[in-house]
């Protein structure tokens, strides 16, 4: 190589060369090499911004879609960020996140399901059950979250815990009133506060050959029965009898190891057939094969290795080349060893071949090739058609035409972040849905308003009219606005009727526009007014007082009789105005005064 001035990064972009180089920059140059294709322009369509395109530039989407009827995908996101979603991929669901928390889903079985759940059958949570009150088959649970966090970490067996079912008394007091008399099963045994004040020797006599302790139980529990038994034949001292050995590891040369004896006066014992292995030298890291090398050894190993010219390197380095200047070394390589191309450079990917497509070049390949991209070189394109992929119309163009957005789109999985989305007539933006027309809310199964805050509100121009709150589990109709009534009506005969009216100005009071049955008895803690009312018994009137006071008074205002009985033959009672009082029929009457 007689020119330095290419790097091995520039010599590594000829990977891929298929033929000359200045030959194809030639020809691009002059305009002969890219005039084969036959579009001429591109415009873009419905949905697309950018216009025609007759030389270069920029086909983009537009932002905002006008023409788009459909938008499917297993995995499509609609939303204004990350943290706040219209989510489409799971099956039958839409789930809205707000905040980053997926808190509403509408489900194709008709629920509407927010952050809390009315669940029939069994609850699988995976995370935190946060609950007020807690009732386990109809039974209260009064102990508090920090007497249930006693059982943290406990790991008791379902039939184990199935023992408290006969548990008639909190269990600590139980065990503490017991903690005087009982023995503790921790502990040195020695220990007379924890054996009863008796001697641990009187516990000896009890363990026989039935009730023996396991070895795990004694000391740190590490010892098995089957190693606890190979005592069994122990004679003296362990740790003497070890101290006593030759240990098998480190230097075969310390006297300490080898009992005062020099290394030497055990050569005598590595025989042909019981030889040490490589491994068992040093560190271990010498195989066996690697040392027979050493077999043909004549001379010091390192010795050999300084002196010998190093293989990689720059060639010019004359340290590398025992003092030798490189032009030494040039006349060696001839026609019959030359350097592989795949010796050059960093990477070893440049073949023969493509390092040969380098002759005939005469300037720097990059300024070439940066002047053709700014348009100074060839004047036609090698494209000689475009297709209208996935989700595009336009076909196939070879000559000029239009690209555009298909209106209804089965592939798109993810719009990015929209700020609001336009559906008809629906606007979708952050945590709200609103519409410039009717809303229907139409579901195969049952509706469902789940509201983990308890309250659905009814509003009508930001206003709030009505309230249901469901708080402390009732269920509470309110009107919101001051002084407005509670009104239920109803269709009679293809009218509508009122049939209640709930006046809010007046204290709630109820005003039915017709009958009202009562089927158990009627309660009045106030007064009770009768206005043209004619009251038909269908059995004796009873009028009982349990308190004390007259049992019923009447009291008259006008100049009429103030009370006027009459039986279907005529017998008449009449209580006048004056305080006289008539007895007898229409015709012949007696009055007392």
């Amino acid at each position: 190589m007689a020119v330095s001035d290419i790097t091995s990064t520039e010599l590594n972009f000829l990977d891929g060369v298929s033929s000359n180089i200045q030959t194809q920059l030639a020809a691009l140059s002059s305009g002969s090499g890219g005039c084969s294709g036959s579009v001429t322009s591109i415009t873009a369509g419905s949905g697309l911004c950018g216009g025609t395109i007759t030389n270069s530039g920029t086909i983009s989407i537009d932002p905002v879609q006008t023409t788009l009827t459909c938008i499917a995908g297993t995995s499509l996101n609609i939303g204004r960020d990350s943290d706040n979603l219209i989510k489409f991929g799971t099956d039958n669901q839409i789930v809205f996140c707000v905040g980053a928390n997926d808190g509403v889903r509408f489900k194709g079985s008709g629920e509407i399901e927010a952050t809390s759940l009315d669940i029939s059958g069994d609850v699988d949570v995976d995370g935190t059950l946060e609950t007020d009150a807690l009732s386990i088959n109809g039974t209260t649970v009064t102990s508090t979250a920090a007497e249930i966090n006693q059982l943290d970490n406990v790991v008791v067996p379902s039939a184990c815990f199935n023992q408290l079912s006969s548990v008639t008394s909190p269990v600590q007091p139980q065990l503490a009133a017991l903690s005087s008399n009982k023995l503790a099963k921790t502990g040195c045994a020695a220990d007379s506060a924890k054996l009863g004040n008796v001697a641990a020797a009187g516990y000896q006599t009890a363990i026989g050959t039935s009730a023996r302790i396991g070895a795990n139980c004694i000391g740190g529990g590490t010892v098995s029965n089957v190693e606890f038994n190979t005592l069994s034949s122990v004679t003296s001292n362990i740790q003497d009898q070890i101290d006593s050995k030759l240990a098998t590891t480190g230097c075969a040369a310390d006297s300490a190891l080898l009992q005062g004896n020099n290394a030497a006066s055990f050569q005598d014992v590595l025989t042909p057939s019981n030889r040490l292995s490589a491994t068992n030298i040093g560190s271990g890291e010498v195989s066996n094969t690697e040392f027979n090398q050493l077999s043909s050894v004549t001379s010091n190993i390192q010795t050999q290795i300084n002196s010998k010219l190093a293989t990689t390197g720059c060639a010019a380095n004359s340290a590398l080349l025992q003092g030798n200047n490189a032009a030494y070394f040039q006349t060696a390589i001839g026609t019959s060893a030359r350097i592989g191309a795949n010796c050059i450079g960093a990477n070893s990917n440049i073949s023969n071949t493509e390092y040969g497509f380098l002759n005939g070049v005469s300037s720097n390949i990059q300024s070439q090739l940066a002047a053709l991209s700014a348009g100074s070189g060839g004047t036609d394109g090698t494209v000689t058609s475009v297709v209208a992929g996935t989700g595009l119309a336009g076909g196939t163009i070879t000559s000029s035409g239009t690209i555009s957005i298909e209106a209804a789109q089965p592939t798109i999985t993810s719009l990015g972040t929209l700020t609001s989305l336009a559906v008809d007539t629906f606007t979708i933006d952050g945590d709200s849905i609103s519409t410039s027309g009717n809303a229907f809310i139409d579901a195969v199964g049952d509706i469902i308003l789940d509201a983990d805050g308890r309250q659905i509100f009814f509003r009508d121009g930001g206003t709030q009219i009505g309230t249901i709150s469901m708080t402390d589990s009732n269920l509470k109709f309110i009107s919101d606005v001051s002084d407005k009534d509670i009104i239920f009506a109803g269709t009679d005969g293809g009218s509508e009727v009122t049939a209640l009216t709930l006046d809010m100005s007046d204290a709630g009071s109820a005003s039915f526009n017709h009958d009202v049955t009562v089927a158990g008895d009627l309660t009045v803690n106030g007064d009770f007014t009768c206005k043209n009312t004619i009251v038909t018994i269908t059995s004796a009137l009873s009028v009982v007082n349990t308190g004390t006071g007259p049992a019923l008074t009447v009291q008259q205002d006008g100049t009429q009789p103030i009370a006027h009985f009459i039986d279907k033959n005529g017998d008449d009672i009449i209580f006048h105005d004056d305080g006289h009082l008539s007895i007898g029929t229409r015709k012949l009457r007696n009055t007392y005064s």
